[in-house]
Order: C-alpha cells, then sequence, then structure tokens
C-alpha cells in the first residue's frame, strides 16, 4: 500500500481519486482520522485499529456519510475487524473499506 517516500496525505487524494471524491473538498484531520467533506469520506490510515476510533468516526459520521476507509493492516485480528464494522454498521455506517 505504502511506499517510503509517501505521506498521509498522499495516501488521502489517492483514496479520495480512486473513489471519485472531488479533490476540492476540505480535509480535516481529528484525533487521526481524516474527514473528508465534513463527514462525507471518513479515513483512518492508524497502525492500531481499536474501538475508541470506531467510537469516534461514529461521533464524527455525518448524514451524508458515504464510506469508511481502514487500512487493513490496522486490524489487530479478523475478529477486531469484523467487531468494530458490526459497531459501525449499527451506527448506520453500512460502506466500511479496507486497503
Amino acid at each position: 500500500m505504502s511506499k517510503p517516500d509517501r505521506t498521509e496525505l498522499d495516501l488521502i487524494y489517492e483514496i479520495m481519486l480512486k473513489y471519485g471524491i472531488d479533490l476540492t473538498l476540505p480535509i480535516e484531520k481529528i484525533n487521526n482520522i481524516y474527514s473528508i467533506g465534513y463527514g462525507a469520506l471518513l479515513i483512518c490510515l492508524e497502525d492500531d485499529i481499536t474501538k475508541e476510533i470506531a467510537k469516534e468516526i461514529i461521533k464524527l459520521k455525518s448524514d451524508n456519510i458515504t464510506r469508511v476507509v481502514f487500512k487493513e493492516s490496522g486490524f489487530k485480528s479478523d475478529a477486531d475487524k469484523t467487531n468494530i464494522k458490526e459497531n459501525l454498521r449499527i451506527n448506520n455506517i453500512n460502506e466500511f473499506i479496507t486497503i
């Protein structure tokens, strides 16, 4: 996924391009979660994705949220990934993507 000379912001723009998100939308970093377009897209590139991060995402979600993107290697186990995905789904975040 990442090359040594890439920044997190490079990855954010790559994800935005991949999913057809307008590059002029505002990007805000809140507690290591990137909110693009006031919550339309949320991206977490953490190496240790926890239930607390999922709670932050739920707080940040907006009515127009389309997807949440995580770094696949950020989950400690498949069980953690499944639990976080289900927690988000219960809170009306249904598009869960890992890269």
